[in-house]
């Protein structure tokens, strides 16, 4: 099974006047990450958008800014809980070449951790112990469909600060329900 495509589509524009959003200065208290939701049209140009629309037939209803300071990393965890995960995120790399991706395979029933996220949801995470690695990407590609319902976790070792534009499609609205699906509506571009 694969957890990534490297996606040949068309670079991302951005709405006119978009800046990143500002870091909060480490002071060695808090996560190495950091992360924020946005209105999909905050960040992606009308340009995009309408390619999604017509090419893959997705309309994107959410959009997360993730960041990671340089040799730093996430917790190991799926974009939702058991009964909600997402299935699957389009995302656009800023500075991220270099960085790791790995995903796992689950051994036991999970724990019970989750921990929250940017607006308000919840997140399982899992301790390394409990997984084992299932594969592992060096992200050497700007544009990657990722599977986001198995475990996996982010690693910066390169000396940037990494940025992360992910969206999300509603999977009600488009009645995908999985993994196989999302890649089949991808065909073209992978």
């Amino acid at each position: 099974m694969e957890y990534f495509y490297k996606l040949k589509i068309p670079g991302m524009g951005h709405p006119p006047g978009f800046t990143l959003p500002e870091v909060r200065p480490f002071d060695g208290s808090q996560a190495d990450t950091d992360s924020w939701i946005l209105k999909v049209e905050d960040l992606m140009d009308k340009k995009t958008i309408a390619f999604f629309k017509k090419e893959c037939h997705l309309i994107f209803d959410k959009c997360y800014i993730f960041f990671i300071r340089a040799g730093c990393s996430t917790n190991i965890h799926i974009d939702g809980t058991a009964r909600d995960a997402n299935v699957w995120a389009v995302n656009f790399i800023q500075n991220g070449i270099g960085s790791k991706i790995n995903w796992y395979n689950k051994t036991k029933v999970h724990p019970g951790t989750s921990e929250p996220r940017c607006g308000g949801s919840l997140i399982d995470t899992w301790e390394e112990k409990d997984l084992t690695l299932a594969r592992t990407l060096t992200v050497n590609h700007d544009k990657l469909l990722i599977r986001t319902d198995a475990p996996h976790k982010v690693i910066n070792c390169s000396d940037n600060s990494r940025w992360c534009f992910s969206f999300r499609g509603n999977s009600r609205l488009h009645k995908i329900k999985s993994w196989d699906e999302i890649v089949k509506s991808f065909k073209k571009y992978i």
